[in-house]
């Protein structure tokens, strides 16, 4: 009869709290991605490349919203 009782719905807000059923609404420690220099090259150059892609064109360095791009292009050209 152990397992009736197991099995039984939770009739009380503390049986739910104490229930098994209660565990799988508890929230899980985010799990942080490390994320390499390496990673961090390869989005950088791929953002580069969209683009390139989309304008058919380098970043140029007299545009604001495109000067950062061109630094991060300038610094992967210098490094290799």
């Amino acid at each position: 009869m152990q397992k009736d009782e197991e099995n039984k719905t939770p009739d009380s807000l503390e049986a739910i709290f104490e229930s098994e059923l209660f565990e799988l609404l508890e929230e899980s420690e985010p799990q942080s991605v490390v994320r390499t220099d390496e990673d961090r090259l390869i989005d950088s150059f791929e953002e580069i490349n969209a683009f390139v892609d989309e304008h058919g064109r380098e970043p140029s360095r007299t545009s604001m919203s495109e000067y950062g791009l061109s630094s991060r292009l300038d610094k992967i050209r210098v490094n290799g």
